[in-house]
């Protein structure tokens, strides 16, 4: 579960986002400045993008489109046994624009290849009146740097009958086709329809959720809220088990390449 700097962009998200869905199709190459502002710019909800992370972290272009980047932590970092004492600075950047059910969200991107960082490309919950970034309603992408042939899906849907996380309940992992990796370009999507959630990578479905299975000791887990688009990459090496799972720590020390993602288009489609 990913919840980057979702707090503080809580705090300022606008009311619109608190609107009933009506799914509008949008598209953008990231191919200008102008598609992404800053949290701490003047008018930040300006453009259809907002960055939550420090302006050294992410920048668009007309070739690569948008840059997300895990920056190393301020003097450097400590490993302790299978974590660091610091995490490095990862960039977040989200839409400013809500999605729900009756759209399709794809993202053509390729990943970063060090060994403890972790890509995301997710919808989280727009709902602002959620004070436990748990309870939000989720559904990932989630690629993990050091396993460049698999993909990882979730989501998130907890109740008040079942407030629990249940963490890896409700994920896969998947293998890539024909020998592909995943720092190569590919083309990731979200489908989320009444009865069934949708994931598919370069337009072939992977993964089928349906609303039926959907349940855990009676209670029906099920995206309930409308979202936002997040975009991210972060470090995983402060917890034993995160650290585990995305194959750290990040040896600080030993990295000589920029840890970069390159996000190539961003589509909405309604069904």
């Amino acid at each position: 579960m990913l919840v980057f700097l979702y707090t503080s962009f809580l705090l300022t998200i606008p009311l619109f986002a608190q609107e009933t869905y009506n799914c509008v199709p949008f598209q953008t190459n990231f191919d200008s400045p102008e598609t992404v502002s800053n949290i701490n710019d003047v008018n930040p909800f300006s453009s259809p993008f907002i960055a939550l992370s420090p302006p050294e972290s992410y920048a668009t272009s007309s070739d690569r489109g948008l840059t997300l980047r895990l920056l190393p932590p301020d003097g450097g970092a400590r490993r302790n046994g299978s974590v660091n004492d610091k995490l490095g600075i990862g960039a977040t950047v989200n839409s400013t624009f809500i999605i729900g059910r009756g759209s399709i969200t794809t993202f053509e991107m390729e990943s970063a290849q060090q060994a403890g960082s972790i890509v995301a490309a997710i919808w989280t919950d727009s709902n602002d009146n959620l004070n436990d970034a748990v309870r939000r309603d989720e559904i990932d992408w989630e690629l993990i740097s050091a396993d460049q042939e698999a993909y990882q899906t979730n989501f998130y849907a907890p109740t008040e009958n079942d407030p629990s996380p249940h963490y890896g309940i409700f994920g896969e992992r998947h293998r890539t086709q024909n020998g592909s990796t995943i720092s190569e370009t590919h083309q990731y999507s979200i489908l989320l329809a009444e009865d069934r959630i949708e994931w598919a990578v370069d337009g072939i479905i992977v993964r089928t959720h349906s609303k039926e299975n959907s349940y855990i000791d009676g209670a029906l887990w099920w995206p309930r809220h409308n979202f936002v688009v997040s975009l991210g990459i972060w470090d995983g090496s402060g917890a034993k088990g995160t650290s585990h799972w995305a194959k750290g720590p990040i040896m600080w020390d030993e990295v000589v390449e920029p840890i970069e993602v390159f996000v190539k288009m961003v589509k909405v489609e309604c069904i």
